[in-house]
């Protein structure tokens, strides 16, 4: 499998923490204190969307998504698959290895279309 190329797309949240990290450990069966429960307030935080891939060869850069983007196959193959191919192929799959690789990714309807898939 040193011709595929894992992609996936993530969430960032961008949350006020002021520097701080709370956790809440819940044990299996006993119930803590409710003074121990943080809860979020905010019900739309900020966020980023990122695609990035890895491969046995190494790891792609990571591409924001452009806030508000609707990713249909179109956007998706202009402003990440291609950029994927033309800047990161070459230095993960050189020389004749970069007419083999295949790129693989969940079925997300952007990347389960057929033109997707061509």
């Amino acid at each position: 499998m040193g011709n595929v190329l894992t992609i996936d797309e993530a969430w960032v949240y961008l949350t006020n923490c002021k520097g701080r990290q709370n956790i809440y450990y819940k044990f299996q069966g006993k119930r803590t204190a409710e003074n121990w429960t943080k809860f979020w307030k905010e019900s739309h935080p900020k966020g980023v969307m990122f695609v990035a891939g890895v491969c046995n060869r190494g790891k792609t850069k990571i591409r924001f998504i452009e806030p508000g983007a609707k990713i249909n196959f179109k956007y998706y193959i202009e402003k990440v698959l291609t950029p994927m191919l033309r800047d990161d192929g070459p230095h993960l799959f050189p020389g004749k290895f970069l007419k083999k690789f295949v790129f693989h990714h969940d079925s997300a309807p952007s990347h389960a279309s057929k033109i997707t898939q061509d």
